[in-house]
C-alpha cells in the first residue's frame, strides 16, 4: 500500500507543476495581448485621395482592431487625403473620422463607428 501511496505522490507532483506553468503562460499571455489593443498603436500610413474605407482597412492591418459600421449610416467613401508616420490611432481617427462628422468608440477589439 505504501507504493501505490508513494507512485501517487510522483504522479501529482509533476500534473501539479505543469498546471501551474500552463496557468502562468495563460496569464501572461491574456496580459500581452491585452496590452497590444491600445488606441496609443503607433500606426503609419499614406493616402492620397483615397477613400475612408482604404484607411480603415491600412489601420486595421496595423493594429488588432477591427472596424464595424454600417454602410447605410456611415460614408466610408468620403475622399481623404493623410500623411503620417507613428501617430497615435485615436489621434489619426480623430483627423479622418471627426472632421467628417463620424464618431468612433473602441469596444473590445473592434472600434465601431456612428453618426
Amino acid at each position: 500500500m505504501k507504493n501505490h501511496v508513494t507512485n501517487l505522490k510522483e504522479y501529482v507532483n509533476p500534473v501539479l507543476k505543469g498546471f501551474i506553468t500552463l496557468l502562468l503562460l495563460v496569464s501572461f499571455n491574456f496580459s500581452v495581448s491585452a496590452g497590444r489593443n491600445s488606441s496609443e498603436d503607433k500606426i503609419k500610413l499614406q493616402i492620397e485621395n483615397g477613400t475612408i474605407k482604404e484607411a480603415l482597412k491600412k489601420i486595421e492591418k496595423q493594429c488588432n482592431f477591427t472596424f464595424i459600421y454600417n454602410d447605410a449610416n456611415i460614408n466610408v467613401n468620403q475622399i481623404i487625403s493623410v500623411t503620417c508616420e507613428g501617430k497615435a490611432l485615436n489621434d489619426l481617427l480623430d483627423e479622418i473620422l471627426s472632421r467628417n462628422g463620424i464618431r468612433y468608440t473602441f469596444v473590445d477589439n473592434h472600434i465601431v463607428l456612428t453618426n
